[in-house]
C-alpha cells in the first residue's frame, strides 16, 4: 500500500513512516533508517519520523543517535510518551538522573498507566539516591504490569542493597 503510495507522490512522509515501519518489523533496520531518512529531509520537523529514527537507532545499538533524536521529536511535539520513555531510559543509562526523572514525569503526566515509564523512573530513582521514590515507582509499575519480572527483580535488588548499606 505504502509502496502505491510513494509511486504516485513519493515525497509521500506518511507513507514513507509505514514502509519504514514494516522494514522496521522485519528487521530491515539499514533500510528503516534510509527510509526514515528520506522523510527526514522532506519534512524535518515531522515529530514522528524523530522518533522513528529514535527506535530504529536503539535497534542498531546507536545509542548517542537514538538519544538526539527523541530528543527532537519531543522538541517539535511534546505529546510523544514512548519517545519521552525511552528518552529518559537512556538518560538513566548514561548516569543521567534528574534528565531521566524530568522525562519520565512528563510521559507519565501524558500516559499515568505506563509501566514501562514507571520501571525506568524507578531506575532513575535508585541512581540518584532517592530510595523511597524508587521502591514506590516499582511498586506501580508492578500494579500495573503484574507480570512484568523486572520491575519484582528491580524492586529485589533495591531491598538488598538498602539492607546491606543499613539503610
Amino acid at each position: 500500500e505504502a509502496k502505491k503510495i510513494l509511486k504516485a507522490d513519493e515525497r509521500n512522509v506518511g507513507a514513507l513512516l509505514n514502509l519504514a515501519t514494516v522494514f522496521f518489523r522485519r528487521g530491515q533496520h539499514e533500510l528503516a533508517t534510509t527510509v526514515l531518512d528520506r522523510a527526514r529531509q522532506i519534512d524535518p520537523n515531522q515529530a514522528e519520523v524523530w522518533s522513528n529514527l529514535g527506535f530504529v537507532y536503539l535497534a542498531r545499538d546507536k545509542k548517542t543517535e537514538a538519544v538526539e533524536a527523541f530528543k527532537k521529536a519531543t522538541e517539535l511535539r511534546d505529546d510523544l510518551p514512548e519517545a519521552l520513555n525511552n528518552l529518559g531510559a537512556l538518560f538513566v543509562e548514561t548516569h543521567d538522573y534528574e534528565a531521566a526523572i524530568a522525562s519520565l514525569k512528563r510521559a507519565l503526566a501524558l500516559y499515568p498507566d505506563f509501566a514501562s515509564a514507571y520501571l525506568n523512573l524507578g531506575n532513575a530513582y535508585k541512581g540518584n539516591k532517592q530510595y523511597q521514590e524508587a521502591e514506590g515507582a516499582y511498586k506501580k509499575a508492578s500494579q500495573l504490569d503484574p507480570a512484568a519480572t523486572e520491575v519484582l527483580y528491580n524492586l529485589g535488588v533495591l531491598h538488598l542493597d538498602n539492607l546491606l548499606a543499613g539503610v
